[in-house]
């Protein structure tokens, strides 16, 4: 029995009684105390006594007593207000896209744009009726107890450190989508409170325990499991807060009870630095950390965002194009002709594409057709510079710089081309020019994020001519697959073996031309293939093919010579006209006036007369001498289109005739009939079935023919060009 004598009050307590009402300090240091095992029959003050001291906490009961008479929580109820007039501000007509597009988190705009600022603001927006009163009735309950417990500068320095915590745990977690609200905060106030009430909780007064510690933990762990059941939730600013809350709440004291004098305002003040170094590094640092994601994983994530069937996502190595991009981009068509990822604010995009072209294509030109793309979008590019540089898989790639401009938009665009045969890689980044040196970081990481696995069809079809060295089909297989990625020496070595074991197989000789038409070989290279190739196969289609080829390396007058060398052994064929006609020669029937084309060329030194030429090209095989023959032709008769072109309109007209004459219209009527007849479709923009040179005074010559009718027989005499 402890006995206490305290203003006139003279009690006999138990030891329960007494550590009771030390701790709650009803027994004061100056109480006079008897104590018999310590004491004997003697009273003595009680700060004389250990078993005093140890129980009374002086502070402890300044600190109980200010909890108990606390007055109204003013910064709580001003940050309830706050955010409530926030909330108002974005019923206004444009106030909600407003406060998104300007201080909600969006990752591209905080860590590209240096908005840090967002890292703040997001806590104190809310769009949606429901998310508000949740979020403030959690921010008043809370907010209330901590105030009255640990002061209003720890409650906010708790506050606005969880919503930071939050917001950048978001940025780097969840950085597809913009977030907002003051759940982080929230989070971070019933997490200190959780944390408070468990490792302080005989200084809480007994009335105010329902209000921290393990009361709290079942609605924070409700709270988490409700966030993760959305999927609109940012449940990594959840965590962030939470996070921050329970690592702050170690650390404070409430501030009657500091561990050291000042220990909160030190506390605070380091805290003020961290924010403002981690801010700092990230408008500074925000390109080289900024979070990049596989792109197609960015495609499925705005698919699930939209409720769109979602697209299957492989794994890296079983694509042949794996790139990242930046989460936060979307969709969307920018300078380039392609859809592009598209940063948040419209000004920044990143794509990258492969392609198989036609035929081998060099950078140049394929940047030439990505330029007039942008063009006809209303691009101007200019200030254009090229530099050679790597991309993977590529035999060579060049990076073109431009300035692109569009009304009063300017952009700096780097596309970076690579290739390898006919397949091409293109990777573009767009961005405005004042941001060229900042995203430097972003647009070295992307480059180096893209995989081009270009050549995995190439070893799938090395492994099977391994496995079955037999196969001939294989092997012409892996003979094009070469050709296509661009190894030149082994596609000619492979074609060559397969054509020595089958001369006549047309697959392998076609393949061969394609090949040749691509990556031209040699000076004699033409004839030697296109001989080999009609020995095989000689057909009109074959031809037509062969004339395609030849045109692909450049070489139009031989496939148009060897057209009509083939024309005059099957005239009327269907393939060969449709090749022709391609080549801008519109026929008629058979082309049954076909000789006069022969009888067009003063040079004799070949042949004595048309007739001989004309005898040759009917009778002898279609060889490779005949097109080689026409194609002379070709330059034969345009030499006379000159000279004929020099020549007064009488002596054209007699030109004309003597050409007739030489087609056989041997009477004067009839050859002036065609030759009006011609004159007029000429003039209509008709090509004649036999050749007649265009020519710009047609008009003149109609109007003399039919102003002098019928001519005389002398005028068809031998005179000529």
């Amino acid at each position: 029995m402890i006995e206490v004598k305290y203003h006139g009050q003279h009690l006999h307590l138990s030891w329960d009684q007494w550590e009771t009402r030390v701790r709650q300090g009803r027994i004061q240091p100056d109480a006079s105390v008897r104590f018999p095992p310590i004491t004997g029959d003697l009273f003595v003050p009680a700060h004389e006594l250990e078993i005093f001291n140890s129980l009374f906490n002086q502070r402890a009961l300044r600190w109980s007593q200010a909890v108990a008479e606390a007055g109204p929580p003013v910064l709580t109820a001003l940050l309830v207000g706050a955010q409530l007039r926030v909330w108002w501000l974005s019923k206004v007509p444009g106030g909600t896209a407003m406060l998104q597009n300007h201080f909600a988190k969006w990752t591209p705009l905080i860590l590209e744009d240096a908005e840090v600022h967002r890292l703040l603001t997001m806590g104190v927006l809310h769009t949606s009726l429901d998310h508000l009163i949740m979020n403030m009735l959690w921010l008043g309950y809370t907010g209330l107890h901590l105030e009255r417990a640990l002061g209003w500068r720890n409650l906010l320095w708790l506050f606005g450190a969880s919503v930071l915590g939050g917001s950048v745990a978001s940025t780097f977690l969840n950085p597809a989508f913009p977030s907002l609200g003051a759940s982080g905060g929230i989070f971070g106030l019933v997490a200190a409170s959780v944390i408070f009430g468990l490792t302080r909780p005989e200084l809480i007064p007994e009335r105010t325990r329902g209000f921290f510690g393990f009361f709290l933990l079942p609605y924070l762990v409700l709270m988490l499991i409700s966030g993760f059941q959305s999927p609109l939730t940012d449940n990594w600013a959840h965590l962030g807060g939470m996070i921050t809350g329970i690592v702050l709440a170690f650390l404070v004291d409430p501030p009657q009870m500091q561990r050291h004098r000042g220990w909160n305002t030190r506390l605070h003040l380091t805290s003020l630095v961290i924010a403002a170094l981690l801010m700092g590094g990230l408008a500074w640092f925000g390109p080289a950390v900024q979070p990049l994601w596989d792109a197609r994983r960015i495609e499925r994530v705005q698919a699930r965002r939209q409720s769109q069937p979602l697209p299957t996502l492989p794994a890296p190595s079983d694509r042949e194009l794996f790139h990242r991009a930046p989460p936060g981009y979307r969709p969307a068509v920018h300078v380039s002709p392609a859809e592009v990822f598209l940063s948040p604010d419209g000004r920044t995009s990143w794509q990258v594409t492969s392609r198989r072209t036609p035929s081998p294509r060099t950078t140049d030109e394929l940047f030439a057709a990505w330029r007039d793309e942008a063009g006809r979008k209303g691009w101007i590019l200019s200030d254009i510079s090229s530099q050679p540089t790597e991309l993977p898989n590529a035999a060579y790639a060049v990076h073109y710089r431009a300035m692109a401009r569009r009304d009063q938009q300017e952009r700096i665009v780097h596309v970076h081309i690579g290739v390898r045969g006919i397949h091409a890689l293109l990777a573009e980044y767009i961005h405005p020019p004042s941001r060229e040196a900042h995203l430097r970081p972003t647009h070295e990481r992307l480059l180096a994020s893209i995989s081009w696995n270009v050549e995995d069809a190439l070893l799938g079809l090395q492994e099977a001519v391994f496995l079955d060295a037999s196969s001939f089909e294989q092997r012409r297989r892996l003979a094009a697959a070469y050709s296509e990625h661009g190894d030149v020496a082994e596609a000619t070595r492979m074609y060559e073996r397969l054509l020595d074991e089958v001369p006549d197989d047309w697959a392998s000789h076609k393949g061969l031309l394609k090949h040749w038409s691509w990556y031209p070989l040699s000076a004699d290279a033409p004839d030697r293939l296109l001989e080999g190739a009609l020995q095989a196969n000689a057909s009109p289609q074959s031809i037509s093919l062969m004339a395609d080829f030849l045109d692909q390396a450049g070489l139009h007058d031989r496939a148009e010579a060897l057209l009509w060398a083939a024309w005059i052994d099957e005239p009327g064929h269907t393939a060969l006209r449709r090749a022709l006609h391609q080549r801008g020669h519109r026929l008629q029937g058979t082309n049954a006036r076909w000789p006069i084309l022969l009888a067009y060329s003063p040079s004799q030194d070949a042949f004595t007369s048309p007739e001989e030429r004309l005898t040759l090209l009917q009778t002898d095989d279609l060889v490779i001498r005949s097109a080689r023959l026409e194609d002379r032709l070709q330059t034969e008769r345009a030499w006379l289109q000159e000279r004929f072109d020099t020549l007064d309109p009488a002596w054209q007209l007699r030109s004309l005739m003597w050409l007739s004459e030489l087609g056989g219209w041997t009477d004067p009527r009839a050859a002036h009939q065609q030759l009006v007849t011609d004159l007029t479709g000429l003039l209509r923009g008709e090509e004649l079935d036999w050749w007649l040179p265009g020519l710009p005074g047609a008009g003149r010559l109609l109007s003399i023919v039919e102003r002098q009718g019928p001519l005389p027989q002398d005028l068809l005499g031998p005179s000529g060009p």
